[in-house]
């Protein structure tokens, strides 16, 4: 005798489509504000060129880091109301912070003493175009319009 089985049902195979994450669209505003970066950039060093003739540029760098470091604080402490650094993060600050203050902050004073104010202006405000190529080089961000 012949045996009637039940027909074994297929398993149901859901498709997922995988998830991109939804980046927020950024407003007008902000691309407001990113256009006044170059112009900012160059802006300052024009002003630093005027003011070396009565200043020494070192002197004006060093004040202008000061002012930077007590708002930065100021504003971190009403946003955070936290100032410690974690430790895992503390490689990072000391790099940074030697890469930003030291090395940059010389080759920035060396180019106020040695440029003309409009090459170096033009050559600063050109800042965020390499680094957009080279975080596209680099793998770190993808170029777009």
């Amino acid at each position: 005798m012949s045996e009637i089985r039940p027909a074994m049902e297929e398993p149901i195979v859901e498709v997922v489509q995988p998830q991109t994450r939804a980046r927020p669209h950024a407003s007008t505003w902000t691309y407001v504000l990113l256009a006044t970066v170059p112009l900012n950039w160059g802006f300052n060093f024009i002003v630093l060129k005027v003011l070396k003739q009565d200043f020494r540029v070192m002197g004006l760098l060093c004040g202008r880091y000061v002012l930077m470091v007590v708002a930065l604080f100021i504003t971190l402490y009403l946003f955070e109301r936290d100032l410690s650094i974690r430790r895992e993060h503390l490689r990072y600050f000391i790099g940074f912070s030697i890469v930003t203050v030291a090395i940059y902050q010389y080759c920035f004073a060396a180019g106020a003493y040695y440029a003309l104010a409009s090459e170096a202006a033009l050559l600063i405000s050109t800042a965020p175009i390499w680094a957009m190529v080279i975080n596209a080089l680099l793998g770190w961000e993808r170029m777009s319009l």
